[in-house]
Order: structure tokens, then sequence, then C-alpha cells
């Protein structure tokens, strides 16, 4: 598909030159994350309260994310080394272990299947949980486009959450990688995942039968993409969900990314990095 009837959908782009308040961090910047994050496990339980509203695990867990995130390397290639990782599906301590997870080799854009599984494993350590859709086509599917600010992350390091989906809703996921800037600039991250509902289409599966959902830059893409299929004349899809979703790239380094620094775990210099890629 072709890239260039996609456009945009901000009139403006972030400034390159445009400056950003100075985040103060509590130590200097380094590579290391498995140590930085385990210092900040260690004091997490020390600190304050950062929000009235939030217990101690939540508190604690935001403690980590906040000093990973604020002394981490500045760059693209070194996020992407990080997360570059799939999380293990035998995992159990942070995602379910009895959802089907397979690689997608028939649809485009590779990523992973998530399905409920139709029979138990050929193996309990090794095997694959039987009912793939790519075997047997289901009635429902959840077409989901990752989060990772545009630039990072997969399917795989969204596996605690995909296979939660699949839990709670009984609904197969196709989470697929679309590709990513600064090596493939908007629009082809909308353009892949437009190609993949089509594919869908092409392939059986009816558009009330299918949602589209996202996180973070993924609730963006989620946007885009239903706008990018309505014009191209398509069928919209039945609905679509956005879990905390980056839709305004063009304003990505003020507004809430400033105000709620205090609470965000994620600094806004990172958002403003991305933007303008």
């Amino acid at each position: 598909m072709d890239d260039a009837p996609i456009k945009s959908a901000v009139d403006g782009a972030p400034d390159p030159n445009a400056s950003i308040p100075p985040y103060t961090c509590e130590c200097l910047k380094c590579a290391c994350l498995p140590c930085t994050v385990c210092v900040a496990g260690c004091t997490a339980c020390c600190r304050e309260r950062t929000h009235p509203s939030w217990g101690g695990g939540m508190n604690a867990a935001v403690a980590v994310l906040r000093t990973a995130a604020n002394n981490v390397c500045r760059s693209i290639g070194f996020l992407r080394c990080i997360s570059a990782a799939s999380i293990p599906t035998w995992c159990g301590l942070i995602q379910p272990t009895n959802i089907g997870v397979a690689d997608n080799t028939v649809a485009p854009h590779k990523g992973e299947w998530f399905y409920p599984p139709s029979g138990p494993k050929s193996c309990c350590c090794f095997g694959q949980f039987p009912g793939s859709p790519q075997q047997v086509s289901p009635t429902r599917l959840i077409l989901y486009f990752h989060g990772g600010a545009y630039c990072v992350c997969h399917s795989g390091t969204h596996r605690p959450i995909l296979t939660r989906i699949v839990n709670q809703s009984g609904c197969p996921v196709l989470a697929i990688n679309y590709r990513r800037p600064p090596e493939d600039p908007f629009p082809a991250s909308t353009v892949d995942c437009l190609e993949s509902y089509k594919w869908l289409l092409e392939n059986g599966w009816k558009p009330e039968n299918i949602v589209f959902g996202g996180d973070s830059a993924g609730g963006g893409l989620v946007i885009s993409t239903m706008g990018a299929a309505r014009a191209a004349g398509l069928p919209m899809p039945a609905g679509g969900f956005c879990i905390s979703p980056w839709v305004d790239c063009a304003y990505s380094f003020s507004c809430t990314c400033t105000t709620n620094q205090a609470f965000d775990y994620l600094p806004r210099d990172y958002a403003h990095m991305c933007a303008l890629k």
C-alpha cells in the first residue's frame, strides 16, 4: 500500500529547536538498567507516597519505573536494546499461562496471535496450545497495536497485557509488529495497521466482529487506523479501545506531560524525543 494518501492529523509538527523544561534527575544518567531497577526497588519502600490515592504497591512500582526511566541512556537504539527481549510465556508471575501464543505466519507484519486454547498442551514444557486462529478462524477478533512511543517494543514485550485481554474477554488477539520510526517515519505504522485490517477482511473476518485495541502509541494508532479505514472506503470495525493513548504528537512536550510530571513515570523528554521522529 502506498504511504502517500495518509496524512498527518495535526496541522503542525514539534519544533526541533523547541526547548523543554529541564528535568532534575536524582542521579547521573547511566546505561545500567538492571542496577537502576535494583536500587529503585530497594529504596521504593522508604519513599514518601507520591500521590494520595496510591497504595504502597503502586507507589513502589512507580518509584522503580521512574528511577529506571529517568536514568537510562537517551537513545532509541539503547531503548530498543533493552526492550528487544520477549516476556517468556511460562512466566506466570506477571501473566496468565493458560493462553495460547503463536507466531503470526499468515497475516502481514508478523507479530503474534493470542488465543483461548481448545485443549491441553501436547507437551507440558515446550508444547503449544491447540486452537490457534491461524488454523481455526474465530468469529471474533481483537486487532491490537502495541505501545512503545511509536519507536520501541513489539508484541513480545506486551504479552502480559495481551494474555490478560484474552483471559478476560475470551476473544483471540492478533498483535502485529508495525514499522517504526526513525527508519520508517509516519505514516508507515498506520499503513501497516491498515494493511493488517484489510487482510482480515479479505480472509473471512467480518468487520462487525473485529475490534481495534492499543495502548499508549498503539492507542494513537487505533484512532489513525480508523480514520485511514474510513478514508479508504473500508467498512468500519465494530469498535476500538485505547489504553492511555498518545494521540497528539504535535504537543507532546507540553500540556499534561509537564503538569503531571510529578506522577508520570516516563520523563517528558522521552515524549519530546520520540515525537520528533
